[in-house]
């Protein structure tokens, strides 16, 4: 820690000659302001104040203590000390616990105790007992039975250990103590300890009931699940026939153990789905660990894989990669489409031999582990484009699961948002109890191109602009309104522009005529690329060419 932050040399005149910084941090954010004020008066300087009587400067929003070290008759240093809250602030976030806290050096000299320790140990609140040693405040017996003494002489943790012992007035104390050394550069300075009378216990379940009727409201599920693993089927929100189907088939392949594939847009819920076939699985209570492929730089997704091995490279060390960490349990390859095919070869040798081997490491390491992968692009169309090895793809995808996008299962949309209003009710403090009709006719004319993700968060939007219990339309944001009036004005504009007669024909020859046009149009936009025009229109590839032999277009 530096002793001074900032140096600033006065004249006899109190005007500012040079400054000298001792912080870098500091330097890098004021240093261009600071400039402007040498060779001015510090005392004319507005935004700088003096209290001479706490020697304390204030810079606009920062506080710095002083001290002036005179030099020459002419010359005197202002020492600046940007004043540290850490201690503060450490302080007040301990008496703010329910736990007693007690922190003593090494030789057992009181450094701090909070709020609540002195109330279970009945010492006043305002009365100052630190740099007091722990045998002058209790009438201590058997020093090999306090916690904190143990543990400064063993220098290990001691876990909830029950004391029965009297302070020095004779005030007996009950309560479970643990306690923990703390080393700096591995020498012990010191031990912390936590303590807990039968008070402080019978708050802490009372506080872990509220928390848990609050869950339970909430629709959380209370039920133990690995660290690794979030959701199961139950938290996969539809009635959608469609949707059904795909549950039912991840259901079934749960306990097969074999290697799936699954295809969904961006925000379909492809983790949801793949940590809840680890739920259902043999593998389950084992870990689940997912990587995703398009976010991990190419240079390091083969360490994180496979591990390192020591002087593999400059500062390398033996540690494991999410391999080895998933043994026995899943490893997820998120949007499998951006791993380099380079690294795609290697994931297939994992696969064939069941082993793996680290980043500059000569032994090969067995390893059981069941691949869950997913793409965000139809597997099959990326296959055929070299960008997955056809050999991979068949290795991963002994089952594919196609979840639906939210396009395709409209009718869901009020399920979602009651569920997902459900979720968020105690989060935001709002309960909503109507839903405008026309704020649900807008929202399933929606295309939805981030499928459940996007839904939920324009459910988060709306909660906080709204202020009642009603949600409205003015509550949706722009973009989904402007859509849903642009998609009107082109519908009313077609009939305004008498591309057809309505009065000499039937429904479906206006309709399937308007289709045609609009085909025509969106083809034409996209320079008659197939596949980006129909993902703009939210439809199947197959789907738009069906549509354009049915019309005759040609492309």
């Amino acid at each position: 820690m530096k002793l001074v932050d900032i140096v600033i040399t006065l004249n006899k005149r109190n005007v500012i000659m040079s400054i000298d910084w001792k912080n870098e941090q500091l330097e890098r954010i004021y240093k261009s302001t600071w400039d402007t004020y040498i060779n001015k008066n510090l005392e004319n300087i507005s935004d700088i104040k003096i209290n001479k009587n706490i020697e304390d400067l204030h810079w606009k929003d920062e506080a710095f203590m002083y001290e002036e070290l005179k030099i020459s008759y002419n010359t005197k240093f202002l020492l600046l000390k940007r004043k540290d809250y850490k201690e503060y602030l450490y302080e007040q976030s301990f008496d703010r616990m329910n736990d007693g806290v007690q922190i003593y050096d090494k030789n057992s000299s009181l450094v701090f105790i909070n709020k609540a320790s002195k109330k279970i140990s009945s010492i006043p609140d305002d009365e100052d007992i630190t740099g007091k040693y722990l045998q002058d405040l209790y009438d201590i017996n058997d020093y090999s039975y306090s916690t904190v003494l143990t543990t400064l002489r063993t220098q290990a943790p001691v876990i909830n250990r029950f004391d029965v012992f009297k302070l020095k007035n004779g005030v007996n104390i009950t309560s479970v103590n643990t306690a923990y050394p703390i080393f700096y550069n591995e020498e012990l300075v010191g031990a912390i300890s936590f303590d807990q009378d039968v008070n402080v216990i019978s708050d802490n379940i009372k506080k872990f009931e509220s928390i848990k009727k609050t869950m339970m409201e909430q629709g959380v599920s209370l039920n133990s699940r690995t660290k690794d693993s979030k959701y199961n089927f139950f938290d996969i929100i539809g009635k959608n026939d469609e949707l059904l189907e795909t549950i039912e088939l991840a259901k079934k392949v749960s306990s097969q153990d074999c290697n799936v594939l699954i295809y969904g847009e961006t925000g379909t819920g492809k983790e949801m789905f793949a940590q809840s076939i680890h739920e259902e699985s043999s593998r389950k209570g084992k870990k689940f660990i997912a990587i995703n492929c398009a976010a991990v730089p190419e240079t390091l997704i083969e360490s994180m894989l496979f591990g390192t091995a020591r002087g593999a490279f400059t500062g390398s060390v033996d540690r494991a990669g999410l391999l080895e960490e998933a043994n026995g349990g899943t490893l997820f390859l998120d949007e499998l489409n951006s791993m380099s095919l380079g690294m795609q070869s290697k994931i297939l040798r994992v696969i064939q031999e069941n082993s793996i081997r680290r980043v500059g490491g000569e032994k090969d390491i067995k390893i059981n582990v069941r691949f869950i992968s997913s793409c965000n692009e139809d597997p099959y169309k990326i296959t055929s484009e070299n960008l997955l090895r056809k050999d991979l793809f068949y290795r991963l995808s002994t089952v594919i699961i196609e979840i639906p996008p939210l396009r395709n299962r409209i009718n869901d949309i009020e399920v979602l948002i009651k569920y997902c209003l459900k979720q968020y009710k105690h989060k935001y403090f709002k309960n909503v109890d109507h839903i405008d009709e026309s704020v649900i006719k807008i929202l399933k004319s929606y295309k939805w191109p981030g499928n459940v993700r996007e839904l939920f968060h324009v459910v988060e939007y709306a909660l906080n602009v709204m202020e009642g219990s009603s949600w409205k339309v003015s509550h949706l944001p722009k973009y989904i309104t402007n859509s849903y009036r642009e998609n009107n004005e082109i519908a009313i504009s077609y009939i305004k522009d008498d591309n057809i007669n309505l009065y000499k024909n039937n429904l479906q020859y206006i309709m399937d005529s308007y289709e045609s046009d609009i085909l025509k149009k969106v083809l034409d936009h996209y320079g008659y690329n197939i596949s980006k025009a129909a993902s703009s229109l939210g439809i199947k590839r197959q789907s738009l060419q069906y549509r354009i032999k049915k019309y005759g277009i040609v492309v």
